[in-house]
């Protein structure tokens, strides 16, 4: 028969052998960093969202050169020259996108090509937010202004360097709305 083997057995020295690993990994254990199982929720949320913030802030930055061109210079959306006026457009508001590039923090290329694709859209198609909204551009640069560009160009249209393109046809104001006939089986 066995002996009972009191505090001095295994089971005490199995206990020391675990405290001194124990101790011994413990500087490691305390500098080893925090590791979370769950997603970034909000690193997933803003990466999803910067290209079309991004595209929201290339159109403000059509938005912004225009209207501290016109009221710097007087210049109008619709000049003798469009092709020039919107190769300088082009030019300052792509030297203002490098600026604002290096400053967001996100560096991928959806990011930047949502902020180019921002820049084109408004610059072939700011006058639609004309036509839409009239008075707030009224308010902004000028009743003159506003009247030119609803004047020249056309709603649901592009301006590309002095020609507008047709995107879709306007609504008659005059046509008759008919409902669709139903054809019913007997």
């Amino acid at each position: 028969m066995s002996s009972p083997m009191g505090d001095t057995g295994p089971a005490r020295s199995f206990e020391s052998r675990l405290n001194r690993v124990a101790d011994a990994r413990a500087p490691y254990v305390e500098s080893a960093p925090e590791v979370s199982v769950l997603p970034d929720w909000k690193r997933d949320v803003t990466q999803r969202l910067s290209p079309l913030t991004a595209l929201i802030a290339g159109m403000f930055a059509v938005f912004a050169v225009r209207l501290a061109q016109y009221h710097i210079n007087g210049t109008a959306l619709v000049s003798n020259d469009p092709s020039l006026t919107m190769a300088v457009e082009a030019g300052v508001v792509i030297l203002l996108s490098v600026i604002v590039m290096l400053l967001i923090p996100f560096k991928s290329a959806f990011t930047k090509l949502g902020y180019l694709a921002g820049i084109a859209i408004a610059l072939v198609g700011m006058h639609n937010a004309v036509h839409a909204v009239p008075p707030i551009f009224s308010l902004l640069f000028s009743q003159s202004w506003t009247a030119d560009v609803i004047a020249v160009t056309e709603p649901n249209s592009l301006y590309v360097r002095g020609d507008t393109i047709v995107l879709a046809l306007p609504e008659s104001k005059n046509a008759e709305k008919t409902m669709p006939t139903v054809l019913r089986m007997n």
